[in-house]
C-alpha cells in the first residue's frame, strides 16, 4: 500500500466495466470495459453526484482501500477496479487523497472565475408603488 504523497488521481488507473440494465426480459445487455484514470472517473461522478455528496467519498475510499467497488445507477451498473493492486492504500491516505483532489478542483474553479471578464452586473430595483401596478377590472 502506498503513501498519499506517491500517487495522485491522475496517476491511478482504474478499469471500469459498465453493464446496462435492461427493461425487456430475454435481452442480454452488452458490457463495455474501459481503462481511465481515477481523475476522470472522479470528475464524472462529481457531475452526477455533486461536490457535497458523501456517497462519492464512500465510493473513492472503498475503491482505494478494497481495490474494487460496484456502483449501481438507475440505468446501469459500473464495476470499478484498480488496474494496479499496489495502488491500494489505507483509509486515512485515501481520504487525504480525495480531500486534496476536491481542494485542487475547487481552486481550479476559483482561478477560472477570478478573471476580470467574470464580473457580473446585477441591478436590483424596488417594486413599483401600489398606485402604479396594474389591477384588472372585474368582468360584469
Amino acid at each position: 500500500m502506498n503513501t498519499p504523497a506517491t500517487k495522485t488521481p491522475q496517476e491511478i488507473l482504474v478499469v471500469v466495466t459498465t453493464l446496462p440494465l435492461t427493461l425487456d426480459w430475454g435481452e442480454t445487455p452488452e458490457q463495455s470495459t474501459a481503462t481511465v484514470t481515477l481523475d476522470v472517473k472522479l470528475r464524472e461522478y462529481l457531475l452526477r453526484l455533486g461536490f457535497s455528496n458523501s456517497q462519492l467519498l464512500s465510493i473513492v475510499v472503498s475503491l482505494l482501500t478494497q481495490g474494487k467497488i460496484r456502483v449501481e445507477f438507475r440505468n446501469n451498473v459500473e464495476r470499478i477496479t484498480l488496474k494496479n493492486v499496489n495502488d491500494r492504500m489505507q483509509r486515512p491516505q485515501a481520504v487525504t487523497l480525495f480531500d486534496n483532489f476536491i481542494h485542487a478542483l475547487s481552486s481550479e474553479n476559483k482561478d477560472a472565475n477570478s478573471g476580470t471578464n467574470s464580473t457580473q452586473r446585477i441591478i436590483v430595483q424596488q417594486p413599483k408603488p401600489p398606485q402604479y401596478q396594474y389591477t384588472p377590472t372585474p368582468k360584469r
